[in-house]
């Protein structure tokens, strides 16, 4: 019996080495017996029986054995105790040393590509298992083998000697490689497996000598039987293998759940792999991982790795069940769905099914890796969606859930702190103007200026649209220091396009536990700090007693107002506008009321500004509009025909689809366009002049009459007015009431009334409310007029009321009376 070494663990110190001196050790030992063995003579037949031999044991070596794994050793049972017997009885013993010799030497290194240094360990074995059968027979037969008796008890005597041997080779080589010694359970059970074969071999050696003094004829018979016996031998072995195999599968399906990342599950498949085939190698290689990083040889060295790589690159290398059979060792790979299982071991003791088994392996570490990866990307998708759960798409920046979770968290550490809610002035402005897109480089620039000035803080965090918030520690002092930081870095001038943009900010602070001890409390008065600010232009504000109410008023005006619109609570009312030098009745202004169940009366200023900062602008502009033309067109029908005058915002100005919505309206209630006056303010042009003058051009080739509304408090000039396609202006009430007693006033409206004459505008005086000064304005040259003391705001039918009691004339002029009213 030959005892191949199989090492599964790793082993330092290089134990090839160990093996090459163990083997030279033995070497010298057994020079001298063999030093005794008798010179042979050898004629030509005996040369031949010996050839004969030394082929038997290299067919015994290459064919007719075995493999038997113990432990963590492989053992080949050959029939190489055939050889040994016949060669007792037909050859002399030097002639029978040299053939076991040759034949072993051919078998191991030509036909199995075994290992140099197993080759010379088996080697060395296989002579001292020679010269211990030698050493049998001449002590059972030292006068020679001439009866069946005594050649029966020395096939008995090797058989046992040589499963003895095999044995203690075993344990020699697990002493040698793995440096420890092999327990004794282990080395009987060897012995006994390898006793059943070396019997069989010897016993079919002495029966075909028996048989051969008889006839030669008469092998036939026992050939054939000792055939049948090693090949059902043969093949329950590889069943009993191969159900091994088939139950280690479940303990390693079971080892390697696929529960961690692909590569740590790779690592522990390897090492499952490694001990279930008692491989010498054992490496997965994973491809097309979404971790950006090659493919990796997971289990062996770069040294290695290469070689495999190598190996799996060749071309006609490979046989059809996919090993690489260009070395001693047979290295067997199966594809997996994202790389490749590769096993690796030594061809002399590979057995047949092997490459069956490491299929299976495979299938299944396919199945684990795919679990493993799919358990990773679910993992990783959970992750990202529980980032995005709490974090803004846009900046990146912790959301509003993750804020209250700060907030929380400060709250039970019971520290005082502050919460900073930041929101940006007239942000709407930049996203009318340039668009949403330049809205959000904005915002995504303003979070990188922040992030620096909130390292120390708790948290910064998006809240969405243009509001961002702060959790920090420290007192009043330190949170509103951090507040003015915050302002400052939001002032500086930020470059979108070939725009520098100036963007200011409001900040409210609330500290805990002075504004409140929970989440929602401290929130909503930081809210309303941060109200309070923007109303005054914006700044730094604590929450206190006196700010709150009026920030108070203000969020609930804004959380009303939508509600409002669309339930219908506002109102419109007209006032009357007179023309100053007849005093009769050109015309009327709509102005919007509303009138909150409990907030009371609430002034245009508010809702309005409210209404621009929501969107919800435009829906109030089609309700004036819808309003006013209906009462026009009501009025029409009584016989009073009347100009009408609705204010437009200035972010009004910006929409592009207000002239459409304009003459829609018209179209609506069948009313002529001239008979439409759009008021504006000065600011309003200046907001953007590109956008408002291409919309005032449109509106005006509508046949709408536009208005500049409140001249003189904004940055009018006289070319800019000239390039207006304006028909009228009216004059603020700021410089119309104080004409009643002062000389100067008088003066500055007087001046307002001659440039606008030389401009060919018409002039619309507001504020009108005493006698004096309508005089005034007449002796001026002022067209037209309004005021309280003309008539208050009235509603409808009030108007129509109104107008009849004092008692209108036919011919009535437009509102505003220039060079193209019709």
């Amino acid at each position: 019996m030959t005892a191949t070494p199989h090492v599964l663990t790793p082993i330092v110190d290089r134990p090839e080495q160990r093996v090459w001196i163990a083997s030279a050790l033995a070497a010298v030992l057994l020079a001298l017996p063999i030093s005794q063995l008798p010179v042979p003579s050898v004629g030509v037949t005996e040369l031949l029986l010996g050839l004969c031999l030394a082929a038997s044991v290299a067919a015994s070596e290459r064919w007719a054995s075995t493999t038997v794994r113990i432990g963590e050793q492989t053992h080949n049972l050959t029939l190489g105790e055939v050889p040994l017997v016949v060669g007792l009885v037909i050859v002399s013993p030097g002639v029978l040393l040299l053939a076991r010799i040759t034949g072993a030497f051919v078998g191991l290194q030509v036909f199995r590509r075994q290992a140099g240094h197993k080759t010379a360990f088996n080697i060395v074995h296989l002579t001292a298992e020679t010269l211990v059968a030698i050493g049998l027979a001449a002590a059972v037969a030292p006068d020679g083998l001439h009866d069946g008796l005594r050649l029966t008890i020395l096939g008995t005597s090797v058989a046992v000697a040589v499963a003895t041997g095999g044995g203690l080779a075993m344990a020699a080589v697990m002493r040698i490689t793995a440096g420890r010694r092999p327990p004794g359970t282990l080395v009987v059970s060897t012995v006994r497996e390898g006793l059943f074969a070396s019997l069989v071999a010897c016993g079919a050696a002495v029966m075909g000598l028996a048989l051969w003094g008889v006839s030669p004829l008469l092998l036939w018979g026992p050939l054939a039987v000792t055939t049948a016996i090693v090949a059902a031998h043969r093949s329950g072995l590889g069943l009993v293998q191969a159900n091994a195999i088939q139950a280690g599968l479940l303990t390693f399906t079971r080892s390697v759940t696929g529960e961690e990342d692909v590569t740590a599950t790779a690592t522990h498949l390897v090492e499952a792999t490694r001990s279930l085939l008692s491989a010498e190698l054992v490496a997965i290689r994973l491809d097309g991982l979404d971790d950006g990083h090659d493919p990796s040889w997971i289990g062996v060295g770069s040294a290695e790795a290469s070689k495999l790589d190598h190996d799996l690159a060749l071309d006609g290398r490979h046989d059809e069940a996919g090993c690489c059979v260009g070395s001693a060792r047979e290295t067997v790979f199966a594809a997996l769905p994202m790389g490749w299982l590769a096993v690796g071991m030594d061809r002399a003791s590979i057995r047949p099914h092997d490459r069956s088994a490491v299929h299976m392996v495979g299938n299944h570490a396919a199945v684990v890796l795919a679990n493993a990866e799919r358990g990773t990307r679910l993992r990783r998708q959970a992750a990202e969606a529980h980032h995005q759960a709490r974090h803004d798409s846009l900046t990146g920046l912790p959301n509003r859930v993750a804020l209250r979770s700060a907030i929380q968290a400060a709250i039970q550490a019971d520290q005082p702190f502050g919460v900073l809610l930041v929101d940006l002035n007239d942000f709407k402005q930049i996203n009318d103007a340039l668009g949403h897109a330049a809205g959000d480089e904005v915002l995504t620039e303003l979070s990188k200026r922040l992030g620096p000035v909130t390292e120390g803080a708790r948290l910064l965090s998006r809240l969405g649209g243009d509001e961002f918030a702060v959790v920090t520690p420290g007192d009043q002092a330190a949170c509103v220091a951090l507040g003015r930081q915050i302002n400052g870095e939001i002032g500086r001038e930020v470059h979108i396009s070939s725009y520098d943009l100036l963007v200011g900010s409001s900040v409210g602070l609330a500290l805990y536990p002075d504004h409140g001890t929970d989440v929602g409390e401290l929130l909503k008065n930081a809210d309303l700090a941060m109200y309070e600010v923007k109303a005054l232009g914006g700044g730094v504000a604590v929450f206190g007693t006196d700010s709150s109410g009026r920030a108070m008023r203000q969020l609930e005006i804004s959380s009303a107002f939508r509600h409002a619109l669309q339930e219908q609570q506002l109102t419109v009312v007209f006032q009357p506008i007179i023309d100053v030098a007849t005093s009769a009745v050109t015309g009327v202004e709509a102005l919007t009321r509303w009138t909150h169940p409990e907030l009371g009366a609430v002034s245009p200023d508010e809702f309005i500004a409210v209404a621009e900062q929501t969107g919800l602008i435009t829906e109030l502009t089609h309700f004036v509009l819808d309003t006013t033309l209906q009462w026009q067109r009501l009025w029409a029908a009584a016989g009073l025909d009347l100009q009408v005058a609705v204010n437009l915002s200035p972010r009004s100005l910006l929409d592009a689809a207000l002239p459409r919505l304009v003459q829609r309206h018209l179209a609506t209630h069948g009313l002529p366009a001239n008979r439409l006056t759009l008021e504006l303010t000065e600011n309003s042009v200046i907001t953007d002049p590109t956008r408002t003058l291409a919309a005032l051009d449109r509106l005006s080739g509508l046949g709408v009459r536009l208005s500049v509304d409140d001249f003189g408090t904004g940055y009018s000039s006289r070319s800019y007015l000239r390039n207006l396609p304006i028909d009228c202006v009216k004059i603020d009430k700021s410089f119309v009431l104080p004409m009643d007693g002062d000389p100067r006033a008088r003066g500055l409206v007087a001046g307002i009334i001659g440039l606008c004459d030389r401009l060919g505008f018409s002039v619309v005086a507001e504020g009108i409310e005493t006698q004096d000064v309508l005089d005034d304005l007449q002796d001026m040259g002022c067209a037209s007029g309004q005021g309280y003391f003309i008539s208050r705001p009235l509603d409808g039918p009030g108007i129509l009321d109104w107008v009849r009691g004092r008692s209108l004339t036919e011919g009535r002029d437009s509102l505003c009376v220039g060079p193209n009213n019709s």
